[in-house]
């Protein structure tokens, strides 16, 4: 799909493209579909990069205990209860 908007663009020029809503429409609905896939990716990612941290940094799961650093991280959700 975003092929096709590039193509469009190319063949009836970036100025009459924008005059056309119907194009703005697709637009937008593309740029939501990348941004949504790349807040998926970055979720991934993060959450990747959290469990290998878990994974070489915490070899007693018994009784976790998170450093300072990481501790801050938990506040929102202890405020979020009260």
């Amino acid at each position: 799909m975003i092929w096709s908007e590039c193509k469009e663009i190319w063949s009836q020029g970036p100025k009459e493209y924008l005059f056309e809503l119907w194009n703005m429409l697709d637009f937008g609905m593309l740029a939501i579909f990348a941004a949504s896939f790349i807040a998926r990716f970055m979720a991934f990612w993060h959450a990747s990069r959290a469990q290998n941290f878990v994974d070489a940094n915490m070899k007693d799961l018994t009784s976790p205990t998170l450093e300072p650093n990481i501790k801050y991280y938990t506040l929102g959700e202890l405020m979020a209860h009260d």
